[in-house]
């Protein structure tokens, strides 16, 4: 009889606790079944909205040319505002179709200390004029009601941003698990944009431009401090500027700079070339993946140049006597074969995989 009741209470315990085992798989599963069910919903966003019934990138328009800005072959002339050079004026009428307009905003002089923009999904175009209004700072934008910039000083420094709040996330907690459910409501995604600043001639502070998803075109800019170009998935271009120090960083876009001075110029993309032409600097860095490295008219005391499944080739305004050389290829060719010596005034570096070296040395 005792051996029965053991034998039932054993079948007893082995049956709760497959009970239990397969109530808990089906909370799990229903709980991961409605948690997606949640994400789905509160993840939802509107469609790609393009400000232009064709799909216009108003910056592609835009280029800077010895230091100015021109538009579609004309220099900007101010009064007349955004142009592309036809007959029919502004590339606002390119709007037509939506609610976005093009706005002009004007700021003293006084405040030409240092730039600091911070935007999203717009390209950023920055000049120098000598036509300016009182000598200020002109910012011109595209905007709709649901759609604007902030413009602030801090420091003395402009900053300009997304005007929209960042969305609020939430969280669900249950049996204690957590779960992101994201952002309760997530900002309409905007292509097309355009941002373009002119600066006065004698703007000499610090500038920091940053965006995503856009490009970054710079050009005639004369300062003390550092230059800070920064974008993802856009090209950056800088021409005919000195500063400080030169940093541009971005991914999935190449990077162009002709005809620059600067103490340090540091630029790194990936899946992209790097292109460099008639540079003043003591220290030169130039990191890429998946793209070639090609340069000329360089002038300076330390070169580091690096890529992958890529060529790195060029010239150097110097002695090739005067160099400790590194150079590794591997799958791939090199020149100059490396040469160190710790008694050498200066240095280069080039690295590659899975493609050549060719440097040559103008004297």
């Amino acid at each position: 009889m005792k051996d029965t009741l053991k034998s039932l209470l054993r079948t007893s315990v082995i049956i709760l606790i497959i009970g239990i085992i397969l109530v808990c798989v089906l909370l799990r599963v229903s709980f991961d079944k409605i948690s997606s069910m949640i994400l789905d919903g509160i993840n939802k966003t509107g469609e790609l909205i393009d400000i232009s019934a064709d799909g216009l990138n108003i910056g592609d328009y835009i280029v800077i040319e010895d230091g100015t800005i021109k538009i579609g072959g004309k220099t900007v002339e101010f009064g007349s505002g955004i142009t592309d050079g036809s007959s029919d004026g502004s590339l606002g009428e390119a709007l037509d179709n939506t609610d976005f307009a093009q706005n002009r905003y004007t700021f003293a002089s006084d405040v030409n200390r240092a730039l600091d923009i911070d935007i999203h999904n717009c390209d950023l175009i920055v000049a120098t004029a000598d036509d300016l209004p009182d000598n200020s700072i002109v910012v011109d934008v595209f905007e709709s009601d649901d759609y604007k910039y902030e413009f602030t000083t801090v420091d003395n420094t402009l900053c300009v941003t997304d005007s929209q709040a960042a969305p609020e996330q939430h969280t669900l907690n249950i049996f204690g698990f957590t779960i992101n459910l994201g952002a309760k409501e997530k900002a309409p995604v905007y292509t097309g944009l355009v941002m373009v600043v002119y600066l006065p001639d004698d703007f000499g502070g610090e500038i920091s431009l940053k965006t995503t998803n856009g490009d970054i075109k710079a050009g005639g800019l004369s300062i003390d401090e550092n230059l800070t170009l920064e974008t993802n998935n856009g090209i950056i271009e800088l021409s005919d500027s000195d500063a400080y120090s030169i940093s541009a960083l971005t991914s999935s876009g190449r990077i162009a700079f002709d005809r620059l001075s600067a103490i340090d110029i540091e630029v790194e993309t990936s899946d992209a070339g790097i292109t460099l032409t008639d540079l003043t600097i003591k220290r030169l860095t130039a990191n890429t993946s998946n793209g070639p490295i090609d340069f000329s008219g360089l002038l300076g005391e330390k070169f580091e140049f690096t890529t992958s499944d890529g060529n790195i080739s060029g010239s150097i305004d110097s002695q090739e006597s005067l160099f400790s050389i590194i150079t590794e290829a591997d799958g791939g060719s090199c020149s100059p074969k490396s040469n160190e010596n710790d008694r050498a005034q200066y240095q280069l570096t080039a690295k590659t995989s899975d493609g050549d070296i060719n440097i040559r040395f103008a004297n």
